[in-house]
């Protein structure tokens, strides 16, 4: 499927890939310090996300059934696992205290990760009749399924909730306890992702909706590592490595 969003996604997938990578790199490389594994963690979320990433792309392009329901149950899986990332690494970075709260995101996390993979048609379905599509206004043309509402709660929507309750709830603790560390980049990625996100939850046609989450952490990933790229001792940054001087320029 050679078309805009197709392309969108896949350049969205290897960007995450490459900044991910690239600050996994600049964490091992870099002295060991708590700064240290804030950046191995914001890496593993990029890597995370660029799964996430191509698992929409994956959904988008499905053309039989089950090829369909198994590109909605690895999408699921990534985007139940990316915010339990996205959430230790603003942990992390804000210093917050209540990391039990943290322990409980995940478990319920890891709870619905397990519901998905072994209920017949995802945790969003009880059934999938037909595999369909939607053509939006420029032509282009996607996968959309004709299916039965799963019996299950809606578990993503209310982790999903919770993830940005936990967010905010980091930086409100955060607030005025470091001015020598800048939180306008998270502040700013953040925003941005519980933006796209209340717009995907608000949207009354899930199934056919365009990946608005799915640009909503490419802006997050976009904004924080940016961020975190001017605020990195010269240390940390690999010697003759270039892709932080692209990710900076």
């Amino acid at each position: 499927m050679n078309s805009p969003l197709a392309l969108v996604l896949a350049a969205a997938g290897g960007l995450c890939l490459l900044v991910g990578g690239w600050y996994l790199t600049a964490a091992i490389r870099g002295p060991e310090t708590s700064k240290s594994s804030t950046l191995r963690l914001f890496g593993l979320a990029c890597l995370v996300i660029a799964g996430q990433e191509y698992a929409a792309l994956g959904v988008y392009r499905a053309v039989d059934l089950d090829a369909y329901v198994g590109a909605v149950r690895l999408h699921t899986v990534f985007a139940l696992t990316a915010p339990v990332a996205i959430v230790w690494f603003v942990a992390l970075y804000t210093h917050m205290s209540a990391r039990w709260l943290l322990w409980i995101y995940t478990g319920a996390a890891a709870t619905a990760v397990v519901l998905n993979l072994v209920s017949p048609a995802t945790i969003h379905f009880s059934d999938v009749l037909e595999v369909g599509g939607v053509v939006l206004p420029w032509g282009e043309r996607l996968t959309q399924a004709t299916a039965i509402p799963s019996r299950w709660p809606p578990l993503a929507d209310y982790l999903i909730g919770f993830f940005c309750a936990l967010s905010i709830y980091a930086l409100w603790q955060d607030s005025g306890r470091s001015p020598d560390r800048s939180r306008r980049p998270l502040e700013a990625g953040l925003a941005v992702l519980i933006a796209t996100i209340v717009i995907e939850l608000l949207d009354p046609r899930r199934v056919s909706a365009l990946p608005v989450d799915e640009l909503g952490l490419l802006a997050f990933v976009i904004v924080v590592g940016l961020g975190l790229r001017r605020g990195l001792d010269p240390g940390f940054v690999p010697s003759g490595d270039k892709t932080g001087d692209a990710l900076r320029a």
